[in-house]
């Protein structure tokens, strides 16, 4: 049996590094921390989410410079769920 070939993992991602890459910092409601880490995984390579302060809702994203207009239209499309929303009080 031959021996299965290696995987090789995309250029863009051998040859990066944490400095490489651009920062931002958000403000989000802390129970919508996972949603965000969710969405930001369908999306290979667009960005590291971290959190600073769980407690605050205070998290960063590292990504490469040349994602930004994809990350920025895509965090602009989500934001009203990144929010802390009242709940509605039924009638």
């Amino acid at each position: 049996m031959p021996i299965a070939a290696e995987r090789s993992t995309p250029p863009s991602v051998c040859k990066r590094s944490m400095a490489d890459l651009d920062t931002l910092y958000l403000r989000i409601a802390p129970a919508r921390f996972h949603f965000l880490k969710f969405v930001l995984e369908g999306y290979d390579n667009l960005a590291i989410l971290s959190s600073i302060d769980g407690t605050a809702g205070i998290v960063v994203l590292r990504y490469p410079s040349e994602s930004a207009g994809d990350l920025f239209l895509l965090l602009e499309s989500i934001a009203p769920q990144l929010a802390d929303i009242p709940p509605v009080m039924a009638k």
